[in-house]
């Protein structure tokens, strides 16, 4: 399965749920995706450049790390937490993360998840 691929489905789950997707934001690995994308589906690929950040995907990634190290300092052991733990604990932040709705957010009553999942 490619990147591509991925993409795809996700904008499938999207049009499924009668939301149209117009710009994927990525960095800039994702730059061969965008004459890909504009062929394909129709979407504009917006790759950052070199050095730089989309600011609304860094900030989604310091929360869910704070999430993370929150829930690990509650935690009996410290120093050596299983990986399996450490693989669920990630999933679990990021699942409680969708699981509200944010203010600037598509719907001000769907969470992310409910707006995919149904």
């Amino acid at each position: 399965m490619t990147v591509m691929d991925c993409l795809k489905g996700i904008i499938c789950l999207h049009n499924n749920r009668g939301f149209r997707i117009g710009t994927v934001m990525a960095d800039e690995e994702f730059h061969p995706l965008k004459e890909i994308s504009n062929d394909k589906c129709n979407i504009n690929c917006n790759p950052s450049s070199a050095n730089e950040h989309v600011g609304e995907i860094e900030k989604m990634n310091r929360v869910v790390k704070e999430r993370v190290r929150a829930s690990f300092s509650r935690m009996p052991w410290k120093k050596s937490i299983p990986k399996s733990m450490a693989k669920q604990n990630m999933k679990n932040a990021v699942m409680m993360t969708n699981a509200f709705p944010p203010k600037s957010g598509i719907s001000a009553h769907l969470s992310p998840r409910n707006v995919i999942e149904g």
